[in-house]
């Protein structure tokens, strides 16, 4: 996918987007989450049969793709809430965030490393204006270039997101992560079923940051009108 900005650097248009056909082998959910480029392969989480497979860079998610190692523990989330977030926080270690338990809580699961080595800990959950007592839950994760994360975390019903930063000083910790909030979305601003999120500088040195929604096939589906979209938004973070 190529992305065009106009002369103030404002994000204006996405083209050339490729659509690629997962080869996801045998007992393998096909509910494809969260994304993380490492150096030769591009590994893709998927939720309901928790598993990380990883497909090569050349061509794009070439097969057949490899299992990688999961905590233990990630079984134990709710199956439509499961690995829904994956990222790269640095010297190959990989956060994964589960979305949802199988029972009503305040925290959902949450690992950091690599490979057979894991260490558990607890993501907050946020409650504010969710209808029946539903929180903000964890959608996606992006790396800073400071080392800090930004995690996006999306509300439904009614529909709301935030975008939560965790310092590097709470991802070397143990137990609970500590969240601090930077932006909130509530109508009557843009609004979706935002569930991507990634981070680049640019060459004028500024941080971007870039939200994208998911449409769950509704025009596919043949809904009139169409409840979802999928939307590519781009912010600037100061300071």
């Amino acid at each position: 996918m190529s992305l065009s900005y106009d002369a103030e650097g404002r994000l204006v248009r996405a083209g050339d987007v490729q659509v690629v056909r997962l080869e996801v082998g045998p007992r393998v959910g096909t509910d494809s989450e969260s994304l993380v480029m490492g150096e030769d392969t591009l590994e893709v989480g998927f939720e309901g049969r928790p598993k990380i497979l990883a497909y090569r860079k050349d061509p794009p998610f070439g097969g057949p793709p490899r299992a990688l190692p999961v905590p233990a523990g990630v079984a134990r989330c709710e199956s439509n809430g499961g690995l829904e977030t994956m990222a790269d926080v640095g010297e190959g270690r990989r956060l994964l965030v589960c979305e949802q338990r199988r029972f009503p809580s305040s925290t959902v699961p949450a690992w950091i490393g690599s490979g057979g080595s894991w260490t558990r800990r607890d993501y907050p959950l946020v409650f504010g204006g969710g209808w029946g007592g539903e929180p903000f839950r964890p959608t996606a994760a992006a790396l800073l270039p400071d080392g800090d994360v930004l995690v996006l975390e999306r509300r439904f019903p009614p529909l709301g997101a935030r975008i939560v930063r965790i310092a590097t000083a709470s991802l070397a910790a143990t137990g609970r992560l500590e969240t601090r909030e930077i932006a909130r979305f509530e109508a009557p601003l843009t609004l979706d079923n935002f569930e991507g999120i990634d981070v680049r500088r640019d060459g004028s040195g500024r941080t971007l940051v870039y939200l994208v929604s998911d449409d769950n096939n509704c025009f596919k589906n043949g809904y009139d009108p169409v409840p979802q979209r999928t939307l590519l938004l781009m912010f600037a973070l100061e300071g």
